[in-house]
């Protein structure tokens, strides 16, 4: 009745239900990873449009900067998408139609 065939397949079965919780069961958790250098600080996350984003903040003026890779172009080429006042992200305020170079 239990024989060696029957005992795999039981096996693998429960493995593969066990596998099926544990996928269900974590939840992706937000990453960031941050380098500081004098006044700049850059911190790479991930974006809510998908993919990765740079933030580089100057910590003497207050600005930060905001890019993203140009998927369109052929190798790794960053397009500025945004540049505002720290104090502007902070209060909540909300991002311009166009980006504004300063």
């Amino acid at each position: 009745m239990f024989d060696r065939k029957n005992i795999t397949i039981g096996s693998l079965i429960t493995a593969a239900v066990l596998l099926a919780v544990a996928h269900i069961s974590l939840e992706q958790k937000a990453q960031a990873e941050t380098v500081v250098v004098n006044d700049f600080q850059a911190v790479t996350a991930r974006s809510n449009k998908g993919g990765d984003s740079l933030f580089i903040l100057n910590n003497r003026t207050g600005m930060v900067a905001l890019f993203r890779p140009d998927t369109s172009s052929k190798g790794l080429q960053l397009q500025v998408k945004d540049i505002r006042p720290m104090s502007e992200l902070l209060a909540g305020t909300p991002a311009p139609a166009t980006p504004r170079n300063r």
